[in-house]
């Protein structure tokens, strides 16, 4: 059954680039409703650490969603290191914008 929902994404401005990335989560109920958030962040907010943007309950600020997901964003240099840990039996998706990652160095 479709939502009807119908996506498009574009640059506005005629001088500064802009960088999209969709990623489709899979809602854990059949029938939500759909919803559109924008969350602002700061580069600061990011610099150094992982910064939670999505979450199932919304917490710290966070997007909520309907699917067993959190997403975090972060801008790190060579320099940075950061730990993560899985918790209930979780799998990780990394996606690197720029640069290189090392991980389980």
């Amino acid at each position: 059954m479709s939502n009807g929902v119908q996506y498009s994404e574009f640059n506005p401005s005629q001088t500064d680039k802009t960088h999209l990335i969709r990623i489709r989560l899979i809602p854990e109920r059949k029938y939500t409703t759909l919803r559109y958030e924008v969350l602002e962040l700061s580069d600061e907010a990011r610099i150094g650490k992982l910064h939670l943007l999505l979450s199932r309950d919304g917490r710290n600020g966070s997007i909520r969603t309907e699917a067993a997901a959190d997403i975090y964003s972060g801008m790190l240099d060579d320099t940075d290191t950061i730990s993560f840990e899985l918790t209930d039996e979780r799998a990780v998706y990394v996606h690197v914008a720029r640069g290189k990652l090392q991980i389980n160095a």
